[in-house]
């Protein structure tokens, strides 16, 4: 018997039932191996663990506000790009 709309299978993650799931990250992926060649090298510059990177990049977990314009800064991305690499238009 169902209960709700989700299914026990279906059930959302708190980060989809927050709006996480509005992030991409495909262009952001891209500007980082173009700079940095791999993750593990943009977390060290980022001053993240690279887990951290991972679960963000995932959308596990959220960016703070700091470690997007840190992001910005080691990629040398103007601030304006933020909605483009982070957030759907």
């Amino acid at each position: 018997m169902r209960t709700g709309r989700w299914s026990q299978s279906q059930q959302p993650t708190a980060n989809q039932r927050k709006g996480v799931n509005n992030l991409r990250f495909g262009r952001l992926r891209e500007e980082i191996h173009l700079k940095f060649g791999t993750l593990q090298n943009f977390a060290n510059a980022v001053g993240i663990k690279y887990c951290s990177l991972i679960r963000k990049l995932s959308k596990k977990t959220e960016f703070t506000r700091e470690e997007i314009a840190r992001c910005c800064e080691v990629l040398d991305i103007p601030i304006v790009r933020i909605p483009e690499l982070f957030f759907y238009d």
